[in-house]
């Protein structure tokens, strides 16, 4: 018998992207930057998307664009690629990331700059119809959604449209914050 896997969505992951003193410098100017309400987050959490203030230093924006360029070229995409938004988010406890895409990209990513050991990020199965599908023994073929633990300093990478977030789950901590990115083809 052949099985053949179709379809596969590629999710990248880079551990310590950054140094823990580039992590703690990110806290520090992120902490300092207004950050308002965002209709992907629920509860005391807040989001500087659409401001466009967020500014990494140069050594990580090269960093972050040698990443990209190499996902992309894994992931098929042709031409230059280039980071469009970046934004920072703070939750606190009792918030929750819902579950969204990234339109009007082709690749979105995620640096962990402080998170609890429990931190996950959910990846949901882009066929809609999975659900119907009731088997025993969930695997690659047919789980709903799949959940990654997260760490301070990764780097998470996914296609934009792929539905992510917390899976409605409940914040546990204060502080947790990200900085998330956009790619666009250009």
């Amino acid at each position: 018998m052949n099985i053949f896997s179709l379809f596969p969505t590629p999710i990248c992951s880079v551990d310590n992207f950054i140094t823990e003193e580039e992590r703690k410098d990110l806290y520090k100017n992120i902490k300092q930057v207004e950050h308002l309400p965002h209709g992907a987050l629920e509860g005391n959490a807040k989001s500087t998307h659409g401001k466009d203030n967020i500014i990494l230093n140069e050594k990580i924006l090269d960093k972050l664009q040698y990443s990209i360029l190499n996902f992309a070229t894994e992931y098929g995409l042709e031409g230059d690629v280039s980071i469009g938004k970046i934004w920072s988010s703070i939750q606190n406890k009792g918030s929750i990331l819902k579950e969204h895409t990234h339109p009007d990209s082709v690749l979105s990513g995620v640096i962990y700059i402080n998170v609890d050991d429990d931190s996950k990020l959910y990846i949901h199965n882009p066929n809609p119809f999975v659900m119907f599908t009731q088997l025993k023994n969930n695997n690659n073929f047919n789980y709903q959604y799949y959940w990654l633990k997260v760490s301070n300093c990764q780097l998470i990478m996914f296609p934009s449209w792929l539905k992510h977030g917390k899976n409605n789950e409940v914040n546990q901590m204060d502080d947790r914050v990200i900085v998330s990115f956009n790619v666009v083809k250009k």
